[in-house]
């Protein structure tokens, strides 16, 4: 297997290149490269990587990891009955290779670079399970039809006035909303938690992550982040970077934030929405107007390869939050996914042809 990345210099908008990582590497500001890949709870896992032996070595062969990364559950308790990895079938080791297009700097970590890695094979073909090779094949799957898939997420969570560690102690309960009353679009209200969640937009903006926006929402401590539109890749990468960057920096903060489905039964759930559309990879320039935001349209080229079929409209899904870009392109049709989705007609939530486009809600 031919692992050598050595010659590359890929970048992307807010990245680095290889080149950029030695000069600062020689100087003294990057001392540590996380190498990570999301696992199936939308985690990142991995290791932190010296810089030399992350340009010596690494870039030349990669780097190891245990499979059973992608057959645990929420506990990291390994889960029997799987394929890919079990009890029965042994447990051994994949490739981490890096994909150098996601290479940037980790601005909330001191003298930290970051690069997310697609999971490997010992013979070089990529873990069918992880969910990053999940994400690529159905963007192949949209690219042999001449397309081109854009995404864009909302991520809401919990912020709470108590260290991670003081959250376990208590169990989990009887903990302290860093709001203690509605705070949905209050300026006030959110400046009260501001220093967290600006330090959150700051360090994902000079990390090469694109932000539009924070505001409050509707339960006590509930806030939102919302990004830009990008490609489907880079829209999933930097939301799993978001939610450990996040996470980090509310800790450095002696708080602590979940992205839990429904953390306490009283209190309504944060979601994940994302928004997606497919255009024309002649016209990937031509983004969504900010007007269509939380609405979807699939386009198709003047004369494709015969495409899936996908249905008239789609929708954002509000989702468990606890699930990842990742996650929504394994789901089926109507739930926010690029799978094949049945013909509009077939539609079990209207009886026939979906004629909303200001997102349909039917099948909510």
């Amino acid at each position: 297997m031919n692992n050598d990345l050595s010659a590359q210099n890929i970048t992307a908008s807010g990245g680095m290149t290889l080149d950029e990582l030695r000069a600062a590497v020689d100087a003294g500001a990057i001392d540590t490269i996380v190498m990570a890949a999301p696992d199936m709870q939308g985690r990142l896992q991995g290791k932190r990587v010296m810089p030399r032996f992350f340009l010596d070595n690494v870039l030349a062969d990669a780097s190891e990891g245990c499979n059973y990364l992608l057959a645990v559950d929420v506990e990291m308790t390994p889960v029997s009955g799987y394929d890919f990895a079990s009890w029965d079938r042994g447990y051994g080791d994949f490739v981490f290779r890096p994909d150098l297009s996601t290479l940037r700097r980790a601005a909330w970590q001191e003298g930290a670079a970051i690069v997310l890695c697609d999971i490997a094979l010992h013979d070089g073909t990529p873990a069918p399970v992880a969910p990053r090779s999940i994400l690529r094949r159905q963007l192949d799957r949209l690219a042999a039809a001449g397309l081109t898939a854009l995404a864009a997420t909302e991520l809401e969570f919990m912020l709470f006035r108590n260290t991670y560690e003081e959250c376990m102690r208590r169990g989990y309960r009887d903990l302290d909303p860093a709001n203690l009353y509605n705070v949905d679009y209050s300026i006030l209200g959110t400046a009260k938690v501001e220093k967290v969640i600006r330090a959150i937009r700051n360090a994902l903006e000079a990390s090469g992550i694109r932000v539009e926006n924070s505001k409050g929402e509707c339960n006590l401590g509930q806030h939102e982040i919302n990004f830009a539109y990008a490609t489907a890749l880079e829209a999933a990468d930097g939301h799993v970077i978001y939610k450990e960057a996040a996470k980090e920096i509310a800790q450095a903060q002696d708080h602590a934030i979940t992205y839990m489905a429904k953390f306490n039964e009283r209190r309504a759930i944060p979601a994940t929405s994302i928004s997606a559309c497919a255009t024309p990879r002649t016209a990937r320039s031509l983004l969504p107007v900010r007007a269509t935001r939380r609405n979807s349209a699939i386009s198709s080229p003047a004369s494709p390869p015969t495409p899936p079929s996908f249905p008239s409209c789609s929708r954002p899904t509000s989702t468990p939050t606890s699930a990842t870009p990742w996650a929504a392109s394994r789901r089926p049709a109507w739930s926010g996914g690029m799978t094949t989705a049945p013909a509009p007609s077939a539609c079990s939530a209207t009886g026939g042809r979906c004629a909303s486009r200001t997102g349909c809600r039917a099948a909510t």
